[in-house]
């Protein structure tokens, strides 16, 4: 097993599978900078990660308010709901903490690499990702579709499970910051 760190925001909910020889457990009552850096000092520690598996909520764009639609896919995304306030434009920068510490990033999260529909920055998770890659200086893997799972009970006990990807999966490149898939 490659050596990895699992992050598991419990809004999301299950139990975090044993996929990794460190879970880190967080929930709204968190502070997203507390988060960046305890994933690096712990790190740091291990001598780095080979691989950082963060599970949560992503905060995918499911309408548009131009044309008052609704959609059954994401048109956008602004970022990860983990911890408070999430990892969003406004704190993306933070994880330059990462860099040097871990390689790869893989976000089990809805639709956070979706483009905006209308190419508008704030909205667009392919642009927030490619940040993240160039900040954090890591791979990133993410989808830009929604993403199901098994284990989502509410009162605890299952395990998640992502099986496969839904969705196109891009790796963004921490030189360039940019997708392919």
């Amino acid at each position: 097993m490659p050596n990895r760190m699992l992050v598991h925001d419990r809004r999301l909910a299950g139990t975090a599978p044993f996929i990794a020889q460190n879970t880190y457990l967080v929930n709204a009552g968190v502070a997203t900078n507390h988060i960046i850096d305890w994933v690096s000092q712990y790190a740091k520690s291990q001598s780095g990660w080979d691989e950082l598996l963060i599970m949560c909520h992503g905060y995918a764009v499911l309408s548009d308010a131009r044309s008052a639609t609704t959609y059954a896919e994401p048109v956008g995304a602004t970022g990860l709901q983990l911890g408070n306030p999430g990892l969003t434009w406004s704190t993306v920068a933070r994880t330059s903490a990462w860099k040097g510490n871990v390689r790869s990033i893989y976000l089990y999260a809805c639709g956070v690499s979706a483009s905006s529909m209308h190419d508008d920055p704030a909205f667009d998770g392919t642009r927030l990702c490619g940040e993240l890659a160039l900040y954090s200086g890591a791979n990133v893997y993410a989808a830009d579709r929604l993403q199901w799972y098994t284990g989502a009970n509410p009162s605890g006990g299952a395990v998640i499970n992502f099986g496969d990807w839904e969705g196109q999966v891009y790796c963004y490149n921490p030189n360039d910051g940019q997708g392919t898939p």
